[in-house]
């Protein structure tokens, strides 16, 4: 074995035993970040502060071997996860009184959201168990009441369905689409049931919606479907992963008498405009109208 990769193992051991280390890694980036290789292992479990403008939440830190999500964002702040989709969701979410966050996971756009928007009301879907419940620990240390968390499966069918999923402790693994990691020994299956989203507005009496996340790992065209008659009567801003030509042409069915206007999302050179799909470095995009457009990308 290597002697740095003997004092390699020597240095991860005495982090894991080092007390305080939210205090400590707090220290750390007063001097600067250290790079990935180092900060993956400068991981806490503790809450800490997230500052957006003039706002601020609470957000609990996981431990993670494998996912750094919280862990990212407490070394870079609102740079550190999606700072482009980010950034768009702050103003968005600004000027927004009906929120959808569907596939919430631990709740980062939700609690921005919350913080940014603080009379406007969020509903929140984390159908996973152990996902929903560290997201229900970060709603109840801010004491947002706004946000409405449902442990709830949105698709187009009042239904049962096999939910993907896998052991593991960590975040984004769950899906309702088959083809998510089928060649992996580790996945799991857990039959759930389905909720339409235009039931789930009726049921809810909710009269508009403004804007929505949907980051369900393939699932987005079946959530769309599933608005039925809203999507048309509402058209909210969307804020939605695609992976593929094949999601791309799915949605372009869902909405191609809509007048949306569809922006590809760079992380690296901000947002811009596009009318095909094409392979990019990332898989988020907006759908919004172009009054919107021409709102949010005014410093442009």
């Amino acid at each position: 074995m290597k002697l740095t990769t003997v004092i390699y193992k020597i240095i991860k051991k005495a982090i894991r035993l080092t007390p305080f280390k939210k205090s400590l890694f707090s220290g750390i980036k007063l001097f600067g970040i250290p790079p990935k290789k180092i900060r993956r292992e400068l991981k806490f479990t503790g809450v800490f502060k997230v500052v957006i403008g003039k706002s601020s939440f609470q957000l609990m830190n996981y431990n993670f071997d494998k996912f750094t999500l919280e862990n990212d964002v407490f070394w870079f702040g609102r740079k550190g996860w999606e700072p482009e989709s980010i950034n768009l969701w702050v103003k968005l979410s600004s000027e927004s009184k009906i929120i959808l966050d569907i596939g919430a996971n631990t709740g980062i756009y939700s609690l921005i959201s919350a913080a940014i928007a603080p009379t406007a009301t969020i509903y929140s879907f984390e159908p996973v168990d152990r996902i929903y419940d560290k997201f229900q620990k970060n709603i109840l240390i801010n004491k947002f009441s706004t946000i409405h968390a449902e442990k709830i499966a949105l698709s187009d069918k009042n239904d049962f369905a096999i939910l993907y999923d896998f052991v593991e402790d960590i975040p984004l693994n769950a899906t309702l689409n088959s083809c998510w990691h089928s060649e992996s020994s580790a996945r799991v299956e857990k039959k759930i049931e389905t909720k339409r989203l235009d039931l789930f507005i009726e049921e809810n009496h909710i009269l508009n919606i403004d804007l929505m996340k949907i980051d369900v790992e393939l699932h987005e065209p079946q959530v769309l479907r599933g608005m039925g008659k809203y999507l048309v009567q509402f058209q909210p801003s969307l804020l939605i992963e695609i992976f593929n030509e094949d999601m791309w042409n799915h949605l372009q069915d869902i909405i191609k008498d809509l007048n949306y206007q569809i922006f590809y999302i760079d992380d690296l050179k901000g947002a811009r405009r596009i009318n095909r799909f094409e392979i990019f470095d990332g898989y988020n995009f907006l759908f919004c109208n172009e009054e919107t457009a021409k709102r949010i990308f005014s410093d442009k």
